[in-house]
């Protein structure tokens, strides 16, 4: 999702991001065990080190690593509009070229995230009711399996109403 937030984010980054997160989390796991720095620390220390040491990874990255392809990020930016500072720039390039876009304040990113929420609920809820059904708790994997199709439904009616989903629409 930031990838829709700033245009510097690339597969680099997103790379970075998950082996370091990764990496992390293994290390604190086995850290107490082996008596390595970090292994007392509370839950909440561990996860704040995790995301600030990510975080300060996948930046670095970001900057170090080169960009996305001009031709690429303009193709992206034309179909799905994404909103904010973060792609300032290249909106002003698509300006440059004659790209026309939906003025500022026309904008599909609350839409947009509402669908992704939807979505994560929509799969985490089917995930936990396959779980819940195999352990034989009917309730539970009846439950989130309602819960699952409502966020589908609600989805799939949400993703209507986005432009970049309507073929019909002009960028």
């Amino acid at each position: 999702l930031l990838r829709w937030f700033w245009w510097r984010i690339n597969a680099a980054t997103e790379l970075c991001a998950m082996v370091v997160s990764f990496a992390l989390a293994l290390y604190f796991q086995f850290a107490a065990k082996f008596d390595l720095p970090g292994g007392g620390f509370e839950d909440w220390q561990r996860l704040t080190a995790i995301v600030a040491v990510t975080t300060a990874a996948w930046l670095a990255v970001a900057f170090l690593s080169r960009p996305t392809d001009e031709a690429v990020l303009l193709s992206f930016f034309t179909k799905v509009r994404p909103e904010g500072p973060g792609w300032k720039p290249v909106a002003a390039r698509a300006r440059e070229r004659g790209i026309e876009f939906p003025a500022e304040g026309a904008s599909d990113l609350p839409r947009g995230l509402l669908c992704a929420f939807l979505g994560t609920v929509g799969i985490f809820g089917l995930l936990f009711a396959t779980g819940f059904l195999l352990y034989g708790r009917q309730a539970a994997a009846g439950t989130l399996l309602v819960v699952a199709i409502l966020a589908f439904t609600l989805l799939q009616r949400s993703w209507r109403g986005l432009d970049f989903a309507d073929p019909n629409k002009t960028p």
